[in-house]
């Protein structure tokens, strides 16, 4: 019965998050886990894990706490998609495109048409190649040139 509740507070998680009712959503994710736990479960699912550290670095910009319960989700879960893009909007939201980026990729492997993920992919946009190729991306002319080229745009 109780893992029956942790399903059904897990959804009305996924209802709040939806909504951008983010500290609702945390506080049913975090119900989830606990049901899970009363259930006699000696770990939890990791979806659950995964979008209890989403809801988390949403309501309350703790990102380092919502990394390692999204990672530690991965390391169980590396097959699921949806597990790839939670930890992807965490990595935005603590400010590290790349890794959100590596992210995104590695959930797309899984499968190729998520369409979550490829929403994901193509609001994070697309970087135009460096003007100076053989220079490195972060090179001073490389920045400049970039600027001087997208505020004339």
């Amino acid at each position: 019965m109780s893992s029956r509740s942790a399903e059904m507070s897990f959804k009305k998680g996924i209802q709040a998050l939806e909504a951008k009712g983010y500290l609702e959503s945390l506080a049913f994710f975090e119900s989830a886990l606990n049901l899970e736990e009363k259930s006699g479960n000696p770990a939890p699912r990791m979806k659950y894990l995964s979008y209890y550290g989403l809801a988390l670095a949403l309501a309350s910009g703790r990102t380092e706490e919502a990394i390692d319960m999204c990672e530690r989700a991965l390391s169980v879960e590396f097959y699921n998609p949806d597990l790839y893009l939670n930890a992807a909007k965490v990595y935005l939201a603590s400010g590290d495109r790349k890794r959100a980026h590596r992210a995104v990729c590695q959930g797309l492997r899984i499968e190729k048409r998520h369409p979550n993920l490829v929403a994901l992919l193509k609001s994070m946009g697309m970087r135009k190649r460096p003007l100076f190729r053989f220079l490195p991306r972060q090179h001073m002319l490389n920045r400049m040139t970039g600027r001087l080229i997208s505020s004339s745009r």
